[in-house]
């Protein structure tokens, strides 16, 4: 008896040991739904009931589902989708949020990823990813959802077009998470294309960031003169400048008459228009400055090669700079430190800047920065 005891024992425990902890490592099932017919060339938004808290967008960069992955088959292929292209400015932990208080929750755009661009009967599933050691790990996942992907009529696809720009929403997070992904889908439609540049002027980034995700749906020749047309009438924006900075593709002509649009706007204070005229936000010194170093003085060969234009600049900068320092805020200062200290050699740039180094905000120490590049 004492034998079968202890050999029941060891039996037990050495089951315990085989079987482990698998509640921990277990995939959790996760309910997905679409609550609308689908057409080609219209949004298609995925819902999840429970899972983790989606809340779209998750960067600037609109392809980016965080660490949800969405796997899409059309007449049981699998499609590659879009690649992620992740912005250099995001930061934080992988799966987490950026999106704007406000922003619907649960959902995904599937469209971003893979265009519905023909007919049939498609499928999706959706896998919650975790952060784990050594990289990701599945947490929840869904069984493949089937629907139809409909032929859109000349009229449908005009109505819903007109009904979308007909209501675009005021809160960044109905922006940014709602209707400008949602807009994706209208490409290549030129009313799509004026929008997004018109979004470029948000002061919000998420707004501006997604804006500029949606320009890339668009040829790139098109997108260079939409976005050199609206600089030459409202201005510069933050992500005008970088948009414009980091695609090639512009020529003499646009860049002779871009400099000369920016250099009105080194303005000593920042004016601000009405609430009812936005999203063109006021354009600003800041990014007046920084479009003009990013355009004359980043080796990023976006920008043809021109001393003369760069001279003409520089003087009207340098001209500009006293009232600047006195009259604007750390950010314009800030930036125009930047700028001085790409001037290389220039004796009146680096004066300049010895009297921004004095400021004890950031714009001092940014001079104090720059002060190096001269030596």
């Amino acid at each position: 008896m004492l034998r079968f005891s202890l050999t029941l024992m060891a039996s037990l425990l050495a089951q315990t040991q085989v079987a482990g902890p698998t509640d921990s490592t277990a995939v959790s099932a996760l309910t997905i739904a679409i609550d609308q017919p689908v057409y080609m060339g219209q949004p298609l938004w995925l819902r999840a009931d429970g899972g983790q808290n989606v809340r779209y967008p998750f960067s600037p960069a609109a392809e980016d589902m965080g660490c949800n992955r969405l796997e899409v088959k059309r007449n049981g292929i699998l499609l590659t989708p879009r690649t992620v292209h992740r912005p250099a400015a995001h930061s934080g932990p992988l799966c987490a949020s950026a999106a704007p208080r406000g922003s619907p929750e649960f959902r995904l755009p599937l469209h971003i990823l893979n265009p519905l661009d023909s007919p049939g009967i498609y499928s999706v599933r959706w896998t919650e990813m975790a952060e784990a050691p050594g990289g990701e790990k599945p947490q929840a996942q869904s069984d493949w959802l089937k629907f139809e992907v409909l032929q859109a009529t000349p009229k449908q696809h005009e109505d819903w077009i007109r009904n979308l720009l007909a209501n675009p929403p005021e809160d960044p997070g109905r922006l940014a998470g709602d209707f400008l992904p949602s807009l994706f889908a209208a490409a290549p439609d030129t009313r799509a294309l004026s929008v997004f540049v018109k979004y470029l002027y948000s002061n919000d980034p998420m707004v501006s960031g997604i804006a500029a995700s949606g320009l890339e749906c668009f040829p790139r020749d098109v997108v260079l003169r939409a976005v050199a047309e609206s600089i030459e009438e409202h201005g510069p924006s933050e992500e005008l400048a970088y948009f414009a900075t980091f695609h090639t593709g512009w020529t003499h002509e646009d860049e002779s008459a871009i400099v000369q649009a920016v250099l009105r706007y080194l303005q000593p204070t920042d004016s601000r228009l009405p609430s009812s005229q936005q999203p063109h936000a006021p354009t600003q010194a800041p990014a007046a400055i920084k479009l003009l170093r990013f355009i004359l003085y980043v080796p990023n060969h976006a920008w043809p090669d021109d001393p003369k234009l760069a001279e003409y600049a520089d003087a009207r900068v340098l001209q500009a700079a006293p009232q600047l320092i006195e009259s604007s805020n750390a950010r314009t200062v800030q930036e125009l430190s930047e700028y001085l200290g790409s001037i290389q050699p220039n004796p009146r740039a680096h004066e300049l800047l010895l009297e921004i180094a004095e400021r004890p905000d950031a714009a001092g120490a940014q001079a104090r920065i720059c002060l190096t590049w001269h030596r």
